[in-house]
């Protein structure tokens, strides 16, 4: 009958070899860090206050140009966790772009979105498509296309960036690479992937969207809220979360993003979370 063998070996011995092992940079498994106990992440909760972070924001324009800087932003990093990242596979920042500023064109493997917070107005470039930026929308750059940033209005925007930086990094998938011109060429038309992928259920029976990625890059708040107020008239929503909505990728019906998920969610008077 097969069964476990039963090895018992003097301590020394053992040391021994432990030690000779060591020596060529190898070590045992079963005297090692055990890899199967519960995971207990460092990053602790923590909230960044709007009143404390916009005056930063607006400080930061006055004393450093999108010349001076590849991106003027304030990186929001998790006291429990070494470097600058707000969680262990996010980042998040706080960008703004001042009426007639552009901040210049790059691309890079980790994945991005804007979460517009402030402005009139402005928009980014993705892959030579004009992109409006409202407050409340939600604006994808997928890993490696081209986007710039421009704020052809009178007042300042700005937008929660969120990236999967730490995860690339992580990987050793990290990428970068500048635009040969400070600004992309716009493409005919504007905001024209919501033209094809934003009608809901609806898209071109003449293309099939390629890559990972979701094909429409701009959600609409207007469009978002509208559905969380008629969502929120008729339904409780989830007893954990109340109502809330998840972003897709209108091609395959899963997240808008492969590495982050992106979520809306209206708290009602008497929700809790």
């Amino acid at each position: 009958m097969l069964k476990r063998s039963n090895i018992v070996t003097p301590k020394e011995e053992l040391d021994a070899f432990y030690e000779h092992l060591r020596g060529q940079h190898v070590t045992p498994a079963w005297i090692a860090e055990a890899t199967g106990h519960e995971p207990r992440s460092k990053a602790v909760p923590f909230v960044w206050h709007w009143r404390d972070l916009r005056p930063e924001a607006m400080r930061a324009a006055e004393l450093v140009g999108t010349e001076q800087a590849e991106r003027r932003v304030l990186r929001m990093h998790n006291p429990g966790l070494q470097g600058s990242s707000a969680a262990n596979t996010l980042v998040a920042n706080i960008q703004i772009v001042m009426p007639g500023e552009i901040a210049r064109a790059h691309r890079h493997t980790p994945s991005a979105l804007r979460l517009i917070i402030e402005g009139k107005g402005g928009y980014t470039v993705v892959n030579g498509d004009r992109i409006p930026m409202s407050p409340g929308d939600l604006v994808l750059t997928p890993n490696w296309t081209w986007h710039d940033h421009a704020n052809d209005t009178d007042a300042p925007v700005i937008w929660l960036d969120g990236l999967d930086a730490p995860l690339v990094r992580m990987l050793e998938a990290g990428f970068y690479e500048q635009f040969p011109e400070e600004a992309q060429s716009l493409g005919e038309g504007a905001d024209g992937n919501v033209a094809k992928y934003g009608a809901g259920g609806l898209r071109p029976a003449w293309e099939t969207p390629g890559g990972k990625y979701s094909p429409l890059w701009h959600y609409p708040f207007t469009q978002a809220r509208a559905a969380l107020e008629k969502l929120a008239a008729e339904q409780p929503g989830s007893p954990f979360d109340g109502v809330i909505l998840e972003y897709t990728n209108p091609a395959t019906g899963g997240p808008a993003m492969p590495t982050i998920g992106c979520y809306v969610q209206v708290l009602r008077p008497g929700d809790h979370t």
